[in-house]
């Protein structure tokens, strides 16, 4: 999303347009200014409050028929209901983000991955083939890239374990040439049927350098009864 500080409302406004137009029921989001609040209607939007970067949250959850926010697990992360659904955004710690100010202890990404993950865990078990999960996990979960390490790859796949839930969005493809596969993802129970998923890639803006960082993964499911 537009993230930049000063944000126009007409800019957000559009966007908020844009994705009540689209047949989505659950837009997990990342970069979001904080000024979305204000073009959303009321209990539809829901932030990770914890951590502000500068009129910017890390996650975000909009759905078009609202949500009910629940309770909060970790400061990175936003845990909501949208009708028999939970949804939970996150991130985890990436190389560009300075881990001193990360809200576990600890000193390098390793250890505070491991920290996040654990506490992730303990919010999210205990539902019924409820979940889906998402967000900016810094990991590809298949192939090689510059970004991922061995021991945050390991720990995101027990958590999915754990909580008995699929990755459509492993194979995907994350770097512009498609050589590298996605860091940002959607979980969804491994009991539902994965219809699609796909990348859809954020469009050129003059005068501007592309950011990947833009682009969204779409999957589409049938949950069944």
């Amino acid at each position: 999303m537009a993230h930049e500080r000063n944000a126009s409302p007409m800019v957000l406004k559009a966007q908020l347009d844009f994705m009540a137009t689209i047949a989505c029921d659950l837009w997990l989001l990342s970069e979001v200014p904080r000024t979305f609040k204000t073009v959303s209607d009321p209990g539809s939007v829901a932030f990770s409050e914890e951590m502000d970067r500068t009129h910017k949250v890390f996650a975000a959850v909009w759905a078009k028929d609202g949500i009910e926010e629940l309770d909060l697990i970790h400061e990175a992360a936003v845990l909501v209901r949208v009708g028999g659904v939970r949804a939970c955004i996150f991130m985890l710690p990436s190389p560009s983000y300075p881990y001193k100010d990360w809200p576990d202890p600890g000193f390098d990404r390793e250890g505070l991955t491991t920290t996040t993950i654990g506490r992730l865990r303990t919010g999210l078990e205990g539902g019924s083939g409820d979940l889906v999960l998402g967000g900016a996990w810094s990991q590809a979960l298949q192939g090689e890239d510059e970004i991922s390490t061995a021991e945050g790859r390991l720990a995101v796949e027990e958590l999915t374990s754990a909580l008995d839930l699929q990755v459509p969005t492993g194979p995907l493809p994350h770097a512009a040439d498609g050589a590298a596969c996605s860091i940002d993802h959607i979980a969804v129970p491994r009991a539902w049927s994965i219809v699609s998923a796909e990348r859809v890639v954020a469009p050129q803006i003059a005068g501007h350098a592309r950011s990947r960082d833009h682009d969204a993964y779409v999957v589409e499911v049938d949950a069944g009864a």
